[in-house]
């Protein structure tokens, strides 16, 4: 697949400004036209057609069309497109940013095309068969919750209004009877709830995509209440929302509900928890995946991990463990696992280190000892991920903290924000290779020392699906080479780029 930061065409060259607005009759042509093979210049074509979904003269039955097509069209091309905003890295191009801001506006402006129709039904002609209110708001939620979606995988923050939206959207579809066919807004609503309680800004983009996969089978499993539970205290994974804002759900270990809220309403992934657990137990006991509704993928080990994490999510919302505090210095940042152990490996080797262009200026939002929050200053960055490995340093020839990606965050282009979790104060190169495995290979991998308040033994950091076994081969060094066997303690970390173990030295080396 190419590179999605790399520009495949001028996208938004030549295209109709929007105020040029189309007749709805040639609108209506075009959005009925089969699909092109180019799936920008489809999205092109959507884009400036969106001025019609705001006239206000066209009639009932012509708009429902309009809408409908509208729908289909932005569906198929989120199939066709997500697979390269999943695929690109912070910072995204300018034109694949436009690409998804794109999409998002074209979602935006069917959701509110549907629940104009909501609101006007049986005035103007709106009333026909095609006006079911289960199937419109089935349809304004899926166009919601795509918003979201598309927002966390772009690491970008999440549209103003969608929250608020999709709040009212739900407590109309609580006034109304059983759901028809097409898309089911409540459980389309229980997607989007389950999605923010796992933290989408801590997931990468493959990982956004695999979570919303897995919740559009199994998110009816999220229990809703818009009455407060008798001791909320006593269910760690609660949530809860106040419909008259445009925010996203609190976890209730970390805030409580303001007194006199006008309308809050409580939801748990608890269920949803146990589920996850179910198919956790049922992959380690060899389950084929398509028989729990699972990808091919949920064999690998990198899934399961995520399912894992996932699991943890829905059982318990994390909590903030230390205070953060203000502050305003600047730190240098060497991205990447592989660049920092060959830096490493030079110094390691008494090579003069060159880091020129690998290592960019950041500066310091707020810290605490696990860990910072930072924004991007200068020098160019590239291949950021959430769970990937990245170095932090105040200047050239000071140390360098391990740390783990958190999360991200980025508005446009020229802003960037990472929150980092610290690992190690510095680390030392060397390759690992796992016993009991046909035909192992030497990984690099990085010897992290014991952190008093962390771990209290020696660590090592290595690139992800590396622990095969509890019994594995050490060898460090460049002018003498030491070799050693270690036996592994703990599975501390894993994300879908790295995995941290302690261990200890072997007595009985075989």
């Amino acid at each position: 697949m190419n590179d999605m930061n790399a520009p495949t065409l001028t996208y938004r060259q030549g295209v109709a400004p929007t105020g040029d607005q189309q007749s709805i009759e040639k609108t209506l042509e075009l959005l009925s036209a089969p699909f092109g093979p180019s799936p920008l210049e489809e999205l092109a074509v959507l884009r400036a057609c969106l001025p019609s979904l705001s006239d206000a003269t066209t009639n009932g039955a012509q708009y429902q069309r309009l809408l409908d097509l509208f729908f289909i069209r932005a569906q198929r091309l989120t199939l066709d497109l997500k697979p390269r905003l999943r695929d690109a890295s912070l910072p995204l191009a300018r034109e694949i940013r436009h690409i998804a801001r794109d999409l998002e506006d074209a979602f935006k402006a069917i959701a509110g095309g549907y629940r104009w129709v909501m609101a006007n039904m049986g005035q103007r002609g709106t009333t026909s068969p095609q006006n079911d209110p289960q199937r419109l708001m089935g349809r304004a939620m899926k166009c919601l919750a795509e918003q979201l979606e598309i927002a966390a995988l772009i690491s970008a923050p999440q549209p103003g209004g969608v929250w608020h939206a999709a709040f009212q959207l739900f407590l109309e579809v609580q006034q109304q009877a059983d759901p028809g066919p097409g898309p089911n807004a409540g459980h389309v609503f229980r997607e989007m709830l389950a999605l923010s309680a796992c933290q989408p800004e801590s997931l990468s983009a493959e990982e956004v995509a695999l979570v919303a996969e897995y919740l559009g089978l199994f998110a009816a499993a999220v229990t809703i209440s818009d009455v407060a539970p008798e001791n909320p205290e006593a269910d760690q994974s609660l949530h809860w929302m106040d419909v008259g804002h445009d925010h996203a759900p609190y976890a209730y270990n970390r805030r409580a509900p303001a007194f006199g809220a006008d309308q809050v309403l409580y939801f748990s992934c608890t269920g949803l928890a146990a589920v996850a657990d179910g198919h956790l137990r049922a992959l380690e006991n060899g389950f084929p995946p398509a028989d729990l509704r699972l990808p091919p993928s949920a064999s690998e080990p990198a899934y399961q991990v995520l399912l894992q994490r996932l699991r943890q999510h829905w059982q318990e919302a994390p909590k903030r463990l230390h205070p953060r505090r203000k502050n305003n210095y600047r730190l240098q940042l060497c991205p990447g696992f592989d660049t920092f152990w060959r830096l490493m490996e030079q110094a390691d080797q008494g090579i003069p280190v060159l880091d020129v262009g690998l290592v960019s200026d950041w500066m310091v939002i707020n810290e605490s000892p696990a860990g910072y929050a930072l924004m991007h200053v200068s020098g160019d960055v590239s291949d950021l991920h959430n769970g990937s490995v990245v170095s932090v340093r105040t200047k050239a020839g000071q140390p360098w903290e391990v740390c783990i990606v958190r999360w991200m965050a980025s508005e446009n282009p020229e802003h960037i924000e990472l929150g980092l979790q610290i690992v190690a104060q510095g680390a030392q190169p060397i390759r690992v290779a796992f016993r009991g495995v046909k035909n192992p290979e030497l990984q690099r991998a990085l010897l992290l020392e014991p952190m008093p308040a962390l771990r209290p033994h020696k660590a090592i950091l290595t690139v992800a699906g590396t622990c095969r076994s509890r019994r594995f081969l050490i060898i460090a060094g460049t002018a003498k080479t030491y070799v050693a066997q270690g036996n592994l303690l703990s599975l501390d970390m894993q994300t879908g780029y790295v995995e941290l173990f302690q261990y200890e030295h072997d007595p009985y080396p075989m």
